[in-house]
C-alpha cells in the first residue's frame, strides 16, 4: 500500500477562527522541519518587494499555492506585480536551494482584500513560475476529497519567531467542517507568516 501527502487546503486560521494579527501568538517550540526532504522540500518561502514573506506550496512543477492576501500591498492598496516575488525552495538560515521568479499569477475568485473575512474561502493565489522547477522537486497533490473530522494532518511553515527555519506541526487534527464557507477547522499550530502555508493529509492510494 502507497501513502501519499496531499494539500488539504490552505492553513489561514487556528482552532479559533478569524484569529487578528494581533492576536497572533508568536510560535517558537515546532521543530524544524528537514528542507531536503519531502513534503518539507515541496514548500516555499515566497518574498516580496515590500519586506514581506509567505509560504507557498509546490502544486505543479511551475506553480505554488499561497494565499492572496500575501501578494497584497497594503501600502498601495494594490496587488504586487509578478516580478516583485521571489520563491525560494530549500530555504534554510538565508541559503536555499532553488530561487525562481513569478511570472504571472491567478487569485482567487472574487476575494477581495477590503473584505478579508467575508471572501476568506477566496483567499488564494497561483503563482506561475518563470522557469520551472528541477525535475527532483516533487509537486504536493491536491487532496481529491476532505478527510474525515479527527483525521491526522500536519503543516509547516515559515512563522514569525523563526522566519528563517521551516517549522512544522505534525500532530494535529480536522476539527470541522464549516457550513457553506468551504472553510475547515483545524487546530494545526502556526503564527504570522504561516499564511499560505498547506494542511496536509496523507492518503491511502
Amino acid at each position: 500500500m502507497v501513502r501519499r501527502i496531499s494539500l488539504t487546503f490552505l492553513f489561514f486560521f487556528l482552532i479559533e477562527p478569524f484569529v487578528t494579527a494581533a492576536q497572533t501568538p508568536v510560535v517558537t517550540d515546532l521543530a524544524a522541519a528537514d528542507v531536503s526532504t519531502h513534503p518539507w522540500s515541496s514548500l516555499a518561502k515566497v518574498n516580496n518587494s515590500v519586506g514581506g514573506s509567505c509560504t507557498a506550496t509546490v502544486i505543479e512543477q511551475d506553480k505554488v499555492l499561497t494565499a492572496a492576501h500575501c501578494i497584497f500591498g497594503r501600502r498601495t492598496g494594490r496587488f504586487l506585480p509578478p516580478s516583485s516575488l521571489h520563491v525560494l525552495l530549500g530555504y534554510n538560515r538565508g541559503s536555499y536551494k532553488v530561487h525562481d521568479l513569478v511570472g504571472s499569477y491567478t487569485i482567487g475568485h472574487g476575494y477581495d482584500p477590503e473584505r478579508k473575512l467575508a471572501t476568506l474561502s477566496s483567499d488564494w493565489a497561483i503563482l506561475r513560475l518563470v522557469e520551472p522547477l528541477p525535475r527532483a522537486v516533487q509537486p504536493i497533490e491536491l487532496c481529491e476529497q476532505t478527510p474525515s473530522p479527527r483525521a491526522l494532518l500536519a503543516t509547516g511553515s515559515y512563522a514569525r519567531g523563526r522566519r528563517h527555519v521551516l517549522t512544522s506541526d505534525e500532530d494535529c487534527q480536522l476539527l470541522r467542517e464549516l457550513p457553506g464557507q468551504a472553510l475547515l477547522e483545524n487546530n494545526c499550530r502556526g503564527a504570522e507568516g504561516s499564511s499560505g502555508a498547506p494542511i496536509l493529509s496523507t492518503q491511502d492510494k
